[in-house]
Protein backbone atom coordinates (compact mmCIF):
# COMPACT_ATOMS: atom_id res chain seq x y z
CA UNK A 1 0.00 0.00 0.00
CA UNK A 2 2.85 2.32 0.88
CA UNK A 3 4.35 1.76 -2.56
CA UNK A 4 1.04 2.66 -4.16
CA UNK A 5 0.64 5.91 -2.25
CA UNK A 6 4.21 6.90 -3.05
CA UNK A 7 3.63 6.25 -6.75
CA UNK A 8 3.80 9.41 -8.86
CA UNK A 9 0.81 8.38 -10.98
CA UNK A 10 -1.29 7.71 -7.90
CA UNK A 11 -0.47 11.14 -6.51
CA UNK A 12 -1.32 12.83 -9.83
CA UNK A 13 -4.63 11.02 -10.18
CA UNK A 14 -5.54 11.71 -6.55
CA UNK A 15 -4.73 15.40 -6.97
CA UNK A 16 -6.82 15.63 -10.15
CA UNK A 17 -9.79 13.89 -8.50
CA UNK A 18 -9.67 16.24 -5.51
CA UNK A 19 -9.30 19.26 -7.81
CA UNK A 20 -12.21 18.08 -9.96
CA UNK A 21 -14.46 17.64 -6.92
CA UNK A 22 -13.48 21.08 -5.61
CA UNK A 23 -14.12 22.81 -8.95
CA UNK A 24 -17.47 21.03 -9.34
CA UNK A 25 -18.52 22.36 -5.96
CA UNK A 26 -17.44 25.91 -6.84
CA UNK A 27 -19.31 25.74 -10.16
CA UNK A 28 -22.46 24.49 -8.44
CA UNK A 29 -22.34 27.40 -5.98
CA UNK A 30 -21.69 29.94 -8.76
CA UNK A 31 -24.52 28.52 -10.85
CA UNK A 32 -26.92 29.00 -7.95
CA UNK A 33 -25.69 32.52 -7.14
CA UNK A 34 -25.47 33.81 -10.72
CA UNK A 35 -28.58 32.14 -12.19
CA UNK A 36 -31.07 34.69 -13.55
CA UNK A 37 -34.63 33.31 -13.75
CA UNK A 38 -36.56 33.87 -17.03
CA UNK A 39 -38.96 36.32 -15.35
CA UNK A 40 -36.12 38.58 -14.25
CA UNK A 41 -34.51 38.43 -17.71
CA UNK A 42 -37.83 39.52 -19.22
CA UNK A 43 -38.12 42.39 -16.72
CA UNK A 44 -34.60 43.53 -17.65
CA UNK A 45 -35.52 43.39 -21.35
CA UNK A 46 -38.65 45.50 -20.77
CA UNK A 47 -36.56 48.05 -18.86
CA UNK A 48 -34.08 48.14 -21.73
CA UNK A 49 -36.80 48.63 -24.35
CA UNK A 50 -39.11 51.04 -22.57
CA UNK A 51 -36.77 52.64 -20.06
CA UNK A 52 -39.22 51.78 -17.28
CA UNK A 53 -41.11 48.88 -15.77
CA UNK A 54 -44.02 47.62 -17.88
CA UNK A 55 -46.87 45.22 -17.26
CA UNK A 56 -47.47 42.43 -19.76
CA UNK A 57 -51.17 42.43 -20.69
CA UNK A 58 -51.23 39.08 -22.44
CA UNK A 59 -48.77 36.25 -23.05
CA UNK A 60 -49.40 34.95 -26.57
CA UNK A 61 -46.43 32.57 -26.58
CA UNK A 62 -43.71 31.72 -24.10
CA UNK A 63 -41.48 28.65 -24.41
CA UNK A 64 -40.63 28.99 -20.70
CA UNK A 65 -44.30 28.19 -20.03
CA UNK A 66 -44.17 25.07 -22.21
CA UNK A 67 -45.39 26.65 -25.45
CA UNK A 68 -43.88 25.52 -28.73
CA UNK A 69 -41.68 28.08 -30.48
CA UNK A 70 -42.83 29.52 -33.80
CA UNK A 71 -40.20 28.27 -36.25
CA UNK A 72 -39.26 29.46 -39.72
CA UNK A 73 -37.00 26.81 -41.26
CA UNK A 74 -33.43 27.93 -42.01
CA UNK A 75 -34.17 31.39 -40.63
CA UNK A 76 -35.08 31.47 -36.95
CA UNK A 77 -37.71 31.04 -34.28
CA UNK A 78 -39.84 33.10 -31.92
CA UNK A 79 -39.65 32.08 -28.27
CA UNK A 80 -41.83 34.75 -26.69
CA UNK A 81 -44.70 37.00 -27.78
CA UNK A 82 -46.12 39.50 -25.29
CA UNK A 83 -48.89 42.07 -25.70
CA UNK A 84 -48.15 45.34 -23.92
CA UNK A 85 -50.73 48.04 -24.61
CA UNK A 86 -50.61 48.77 -28.36
CA UNK A 87 -47.31 46.93 -28.69
CA UNK A 88 -46.45 43.33 -29.45
CA UNK A 89 -43.05 42.33 -28.13
CA UNK A 90 -41.22 39.39 -29.68
CA UNK A 91 -38.14 37.52 -28.53
CA UNK A 92 -36.73 36.00 -31.70
CA UNK A 93 -33.65 33.90 -32.40
CA UNK A 94 -31.94 34.38 -35.75
CA UNK A 95 -29.95 31.50 -37.20
CA UNK A 96 -26.99 31.25 -39.58
CA UNK A 97 -24.67 33.60 -37.76
CA UNK A 98 -20.90 33.26 -37.58
CA UNK A 99 -20.02 29.52 -37.47
CA UNK A 100 -23.76 28.72 -37.54
CA UNK A 101 -24.29 30.53 -34.24
CA UNK A 102 -27.37 32.52 -33.31
CA UNK A 103 -28.41 36.04 -32.34
CA UNK A 104 -31.41 36.63 -30.06
CA UNK A 105 -33.26 39.94 -30.28
CA UNK A 106 -36.21 41.65 -28.62
CA UNK A 107 -38.33 43.19 -31.38
CA UNK A 108 -41.10 45.61 -30.49
CA UNK A 109 -43.89 46.11 -33.04
CA UNK A 110 -46.16 49.06 -32.27
CA UNK A 111 -49.52 50.21 -33.57
CA UNK A 112 -49.12 53.90 -34.42
CA UNK A 113 -51.74 55.95 -36.29
CA UNK A 114 -53.30 52.76 -37.61
CA UNK A 115 -49.99 51.41 -38.88
CA UNK A 116 -47.78 48.60 -37.64
CA UNK A 117 -44.17 49.67 -37.24
CA UNK A 118 -41.10 48.06 -35.77
CA UNK A 119 -40.38 50.63 -33.06
CA UNK A 120 -37.43 49.10 -31.23
CA UNK A 121 -34.91 46.28 -31.68
CA UNK A 122 -32.44 45.40 -28.92
CA UNK A 123 -29.90 42.62 -28.50
CA UNK A 124 -30.72 39.96 -25.91
CA UNK A 125 -27.90 37.46 -26.38
CA UNK A 126 -25.82 35.56 -28.89
CA UNK A 127 -24.13 32.19 -29.31
CA UNK A 128 -20.72 31.91 -30.94
CA UNK A 129 -20.63 35.48 -32.27
CA UNK A 130 -17.13 36.86 -31.70
CA UNK A 131 -17.85 40.31 -33.17
CA UNK A 132 -21.37 40.84 -31.84
CA UNK A 133 -20.22 44.23 -30.50
CA UNK A 134 -19.97 45.43 -34.10
CA UNK A 135 -23.78 45.49 -34.29
CA UNK A 136 -24.30 49.15 -33.47
CA UNK A 137 -27.39 51.14 -32.51
CA UNK A 138 -27.48 52.41 -36.09
CA UNK A 139 -27.65 48.82 -37.34
CA UNK A 140 -30.61 48.01 -35.08
CA UNK A 141 -32.31 51.29 -36.08
CA UNK A 142 -32.14 50.03 -39.67
CA UNK A 143 -34.98 47.64 -38.80
CA UNK A 144 -37.40 50.39 -37.76
CA UNK A 145 -39.85 50.23 -40.66
CA UNK A 146 -43.58 50.21 -41.38
CA UNK A 147 -44.76 46.58 -41.58
CA UNK A 148 -48.48 47.28 -42.03
CA UNK A 149 -48.65 45.63 -45.44
CA UNK A 150 -47.14 42.28 -46.34
CA UNK A 151 -43.86 44.18 -46.68
CA UNK A 152 -42.60 42.41 -49.79
CA UNK A 153 -39.22 44.08 -49.39
CA UNK A 154 -39.20 42.94 -45.80
CA UNK A 155 -36.48 40.35 -46.08
CA UNK A 156 -33.56 41.99 -44.34
CA UNK A 157 -29.97 41.02 -45.07
CA UNK A 158 -26.53 42.22 -44.00
CA UNK A 159 -24.86 40.37 -46.86
CA UNK A 160 -22.95 42.98 -48.92
CA UNK A 161 -23.28 40.77 -52.01
CA UNK A 162 -27.03 41.44 -51.98
CA UNK A 163 -26.93 45.19 -51.38
CA UNK A 164 -28.13 45.97 -54.92
CA UNK A 165 -30.90 43.35 -54.89
CA UNK A 166 -34.25 45.13 -55.14
CA UNK A 167 -36.04 42.24 -53.39
CA UNK A 168 -34.29 42.67 -50.06
CA UNK A 169 -33.70 45.43 -47.55
CA UNK A 170 -29.95 45.77 -47.08
CA UNK A 171 -28.95 46.65 -43.53
CA UNK A 172 -25.15 47.06 -43.56
CA UNK A 173 -22.86 46.24 -40.67
CA UNK A 174 -19.10 46.70 -40.60
CA UNK A 175 -16.95 43.69 -39.73
CA UNK A 176 -19.66 41.27 -38.63
CA UNK A 177 -21.87 40.52 -41.62
CA UNK A 178 -22.54 36.93 -40.46
CA UNK A 179 -23.74 38.08 -37.05
CA UNK A 180 -25.68 40.80 -38.86
CA UNK A 181 -27.38 38.19 -41.02
CA UNK A 182 -28.41 36.21 -37.92
CA UNK A 183 -29.92 39.40 -36.49
CA UNK A 184 -31.69 39.99 -39.82
CA UNK A 185 -33.04 36.45 -39.69
CA UNK A 186 -34.53 37.09 -36.24
CA UNK A 187 -36.40 40.11 -37.62
CA UNK A 188 -37.36 38.22 -40.79
CA UNK A 189 -38.91 35.47 -38.66
CA UNK A 190 -41.09 38.04 -36.88
CA UNK A 191 -42.08 39.61 -40.23
CA UNK A 192 -43.04 36.17 -41.53
CA UNK A 193 -45.14 35.53 -38.43
CA UNK A 194 -46.95 38.85 -38.84
CA UNK A 195 -47.50 38.29 -42.55
CA UNK A 196 -49.01 34.89 -41.80
CA UNK A 197 -51.64 36.61 -39.68
CA UNK A 198 -49.89 36.27 -36.34
CA UNK A 199 -50.27 38.57 -33.32
CA UNK A 200 -50.60 42.19 -34.37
Amino acid sequence: MKKLTNNVWFKCISFLLILSALLSGILAVLNTVLFVPPEERTERALQKIYGEAKTIDDIVLDVDNGDEAYTLTDCGKINKIYKIGNDTLYQAVGEKGFKNGTVTLWINVSLKDGKLVISKVVLDSSVGQSFIGSLSAAFFDGFLVDVTESYEKGKFTANPLLKDNADVNFNPVSGASNSGNAACNAVNTVLHYINQGGAK
